[in-house]
């Protein structure tokens, strides 16, 4: 819309200047159409500055496609007419290693275990900024995803799997076993290994993102 205004405004001088140069039949043509354009131009720019922020989102004010280092919050927002803003999820998101999509993972004595795990995590909004400007619109396969998913794809998951893949790392469910009885009580992971987890992910990435709950 802003390009649309500007040659709305290219027109509506385009006519005001050239008014002395027609004969007076046309004047009055050529000024109305000085007006209408340069209302039109007004209101293009008017819709060029209007944008709307979806709830728990920030929004990215770019102008000319590069990020100014400006963020919004959610809700109605108005920028100049040469900015945009692009939208940074902010809100909940999951990263779910449950069930079937467990992690397989090397353990103690050269084993391997496949580890559940699910995190809430959020998009810390202070740096949504510089990480929209870090990361493109990405393909994978057949899905494009957004800059927002780009970073989770490519930042947020394989840190996630990197802290698991450590933490578990000295986890040896035989060494629970009673040599006595042989019997081997369940281990309670979440219990034992919940703030470790959380302490390797903060330390992997806990400048961008905030933990929920693991």
């Amino acid at each position: 819309m802003f390009w649309v205004g500007i040659l709305f405004w290219v027109v509506a001088l385009l006519a005001l200047f050239g008014l002395p140069l027609l004969d007076r039949e046309v004047r009055a043509s050529f000024a109305m159409l000085a007006a209408l354009s340069a209302v039109t131009g007004g209101l293009s720019w008017t819709a060029a500055s209007y944008n709307r922020v979806p709830t728990r989102n920030v929004g990215i004010v770019t102008s000319f496609s590069k990020p100014t280092g400006e963020i919004t919050g959610a809700g109605l927002q108005w920028t100049k007419p040469w900015e945009d803003v692009d939208d940074w999820d902010a809100s909940g998101q999951t990263f779910d290693r449950l069930g079937d999509k467990c992690l397989w993972v090397s353990i103690a004595a050269q084993r391997r275990a496949c580890i559940p795990v699910q995190v809430e995590w959020n998009a810390k909004s202070e740096n949504a900024a510089e990480l929209w400007g870090q990361y493109k619109e990405t393909k994978v396969g057949d899905q494009t995803l957004s800059r927002f998913e780009t970073f989770e794809y490519r930042r947020v998951n394989p840190q996630i799997d990197g802290a698991i893949t450590s933490v578990f790392a000295s986890f040896d469910p035989l060494g629970t076993v009673n040599a006595g009885t042989g019997d081997a009580p369940a281990p309670d992971l979440n219990k034992e290994y919940r703030d470790k987890l959380q302490a390797a992910i903060d330390a992997a990435i806990g400048q961008d993102i905030t933990i929920r709950s693991i």
